[in-house]
């Protein structure tokens, strides 16, 4: 909310990197990550945002864990991040904000809703 107002709010988006190395010096391949923080629930307590793939990846995956006690549970799994602009709606679902992905490289969108136990994708606009 901004002056009594709903705002969309991007949440992130992912940098462009350069790999000057094939692989680490201990032979495994460079993983690129990225974290970004949002209260989905409006408990009070932020979500983590957790983007990873292989830096030979054309396309980044992103989870979102959400914390629970001592531990984290993973609410959505595999979400589109490369090439995608993340944003939180001012809409919810299930008390949970609606989250739409957005590509201006591949003119698609992805919109998620919270069901059941975690985020699920409910229409793919190409």
């Amino acid at each position: 909310m901004v002056n009594g107002e709903s705002e969309t709010v991007k949440i992130h988006r992912p940098t462009n990197m350069i790999v000057a190395l094939d692989e680490r010096e201990d032979g495994y391949i460079s993983v690129a990550t990225y974290l970004a923080f949002y209260d989905l629930n409006s408990d009070g307590i932020d979500e983590i945002f957790f983007a990873h793939g292989s830096t030979y990846a054309t396309m980044l995956r992103l989870d979102i864990l959400q914390k629970e006690n001592d531990t984290y549970k993973i609410i959505a799994r595999g979400l589109i991040e490369a090439k995608a602009d993340s944003y939180i709606l001012p809409t919810k679902t299930n008390g949970y904000y609606d989250i739409l992905q957005k590509s201006d490289v591949w003119k698609q969108e992805w919109l998620y809703q919270f069901v059941d136990t975690e985020y699920k994708l409910i229409k793919h606009i190409k």
